[in-house]
């Protein structure tokens, strides 16, 4: 990473620490925008994620079954 990238990966994180969305519970509004992704695109899983510092928070899933998953594994730390 370069100063900048880090710099940016600092203020991501505490941007997320300011809405305080990780580890809270679930929102029917959310769980709805999961379940329109998952029927317009036929597929059977479908996630609205938060990644955190070292995992991704589901904030809404539909076909998942877990709340989250660490960070090593996601396919999101690969776009970060």
């Amino acid at each position: 990473m370069t100063r900048d990238d880090t710099d940016y990966e600092r203020r991501r994180l505490e941007a997320l620490d300011r809405y305080g969305v990780l580890d809270s519970p679930r929102e029917q509004s959310f769980d709805e925008i999961a379940q329109l992704a998952a029927d317009i695109c036929e597929v059977p899983i479908a996630v609205v994620n938060f990644v955190g510092e070292d995992r991704q928070f589901f904030k809404a899933e539909v076909g998942l079954g877990v709340r989250e998953t660490p960070l090593e594994t996601s396919f999101c730390a690969k776009a970060i």
